[in-house]
């Protein structure tokens, strides 16, 4: 039986992704976003605009291609998010 993430994790996923590249000292380009996150371009719609709207990402153009950026308050969404994964893992796992 397969499982389905939630949508705190499609959250978390998506602003992993964008934090990775930064450190890489990429720009997060919506490719990337859709395939590293695994998302449809529909859901990635979505969760786009959610983490837009609460401010946890930018977007901007770079040339053609649209970027993405975390915000201060997207790394402390997503550092908050790990911490409730790693304190709910023991209980999903019985």
């Amino acid at each position: 039986m397969g499982s389905h993430r939630s949508e705190e994790k499609i959250n978390i996923d998506i602003l992993q992704v964008i934090l990775d590249k930064r450190g890489k000292g990429e720009k997060a380009r919506q490719q990337s976003l859709i395939y590293g996150a695994n998302l449809n371009f529909p859901m990635f719609r979505k969760y786009k605009s959610r983490l837009l709207d609460a401010g946890f990402i930018t977007e901007d153009m770079e040339g053609r291609n649209r970027v993405y950026d975390i915000t201060s308050r997207g790394i402390d969404y997503l550092r908050e998010g790990k911490s409730i994964e790693r304190a709910l893992h023991p209980l999903m796992n019985k």
